[in-house]
């Protein structure tokens, strides 16, 4: 009777193994796939320390607004921009949450032609990155794009997609 409960353990032990080894490979061989992120800015320029309006087109600033990320809620932005060489606007941001802050850089390249009639409105498509975070964000990585619009020069909404690593 002792030799038969020994069998049934070790056929048991067995059958256990050899699912656990059938099942690694498959965890193995699928890719893990890096959670996306999908953003909505609205941004102004900010009117420059000593000025009592906003020049356009700003070459160099700050600019603030509301930020809101499908996957962190709602928060506010806060960004440093420059015009450089190229055209193209380039600059540092800092998107503050409920539990933390999520910051980078980014670079903008404006897209050929005007909307409404208005010299000042432009289109841009841009690279952005997450260089790094705090509280709920520490740790953060990631890279992706952006699609901006400004009606006016002052004002700009964008949405951006973004890969976390």
């Amino acid at each position: 009777m002792k030799r038969q409960i020994y069998l049934a353990g070790a056929a048991t032990a067995a059958s256990s193994l050899v699912l656990a080894v059938a099942f690694v490979p498959a965890a193995i061989s699928k890719p893990k796939r890096a959670p996306g992120l999908t953003c909505h800015v609205s941004i102004g320029v900010s009117v420059p320390v000593g000025s009592t309006q906003v020049v356009v087109p700003a070459d160099q600033g700050s600019m603030y607004g509301s930020v809101r990320c499908k996957q962190f809620g709602a928060g506010v932005q806060s960004a440093t921009f420059s015009v450089v060489s190229s055209g193209d606007t380039v600059g540092r941001y800092v998107d503050y949450f409920d539990t933390g802050t999520i910051r980078g850089a980014f670079d903008l390249t404006p897209q050929e032609g005007t909307f409404g009639g208005n010299p000042a409105s432009a289109s841009y498509l841009g690279t952005l990155t997450i260089k790094g975070g705090t509280g709920a964000y520490v740790g953060i990585k990631g890279k992706g794009t952006s699609t901006c619009a400004s009606a006016d020069g002052v004002h700009m909404t964008c949405t951006l997609k973004l890969k976390l690593k």
